[in-house]
């Protein structure tokens, strides 16, 4: 606890607004509740008498900066949002909300099945696949002939010492042409 009665004075003033606001927060809540049930029921005459009093709640919060203008506007425009796809059919309501869970569940159930059904099969061929590639690789030994026809092929690509140091003294016989023709003309400048 604070020393200095200002200190004192401010904590007892912020509790009493953290207070205040905390209601003003659950009234609004309760409301928008209200609202959302009357929607889940599809009782759109229901939604349209609360929209009006539901707003005033919201704006009367956003008026005491329970929460800010954007979020009350998102909110109204939401629950408008709601009533239109009501009246126009856009949002069906189902009856219950039991079946709609444990349809969910089902279909979470099925999908993880069915994507373990195809890992599993997935590794399988996979295994085939290496078995077989193994078999291929054991039966397809090199013959002598191949072994030979192989060699020999390597051999011509292959170019000899003589040809190497060939290649490589017409390059250098080369370079210092230019270099002689490019020191010429400078000393001729």
């Amino acid at each position: 606890m604070a020393n200095i009665k200002s200190a004192q004075k401010r904590i007892l003033v912020s509790d009493k607004k953290a207070r205040e606001n905390q209601m003003i927060n659950s009234r609004m809540k309760t409301y928008l509740k209200k609202f959302d049930a009357a929607a889940a029921l599809g009782d759109v005459t229901l939604c349209e008498t609360l929209l009006p009093q539901v707003s005033a709640i919201v704006d009367g919060a956003c008026s005491k900066g329970v929460i800010h203008k954007n979020n009350a506007d998102r909110k109204k425009a939401a629950m408008a949002i709601k009533i239109h796809g009501l009246k126009t059919g856009k949002i069906v309501v189902k009856k219950t909300v039991e079946k709609k869970t444990k349809v969910k569940q089902e279909v979470v159930l099925v999908t993880r099945e069915e994507r373990l059904a195809k890992k599993q099969a997935l590794k399988e061929e996979q295994a085939k696949l290496d078995k077989e590639a193994k078999k291929a690789a054991k039966d397809k030994r090199p013959t002598k002939q191949e072994k030979v026809e192989m060699k020999a092929g390597k051999k011509e690509e292959k170019p000899t010492r003589a040809e190497k140091s060939a290649s490589e003294g017409k390059k250098k016989e080369e370079k210092p042409a230019k270099e002689k023709s490019a020191a010429d003309d400078k000393k001729k400048k």
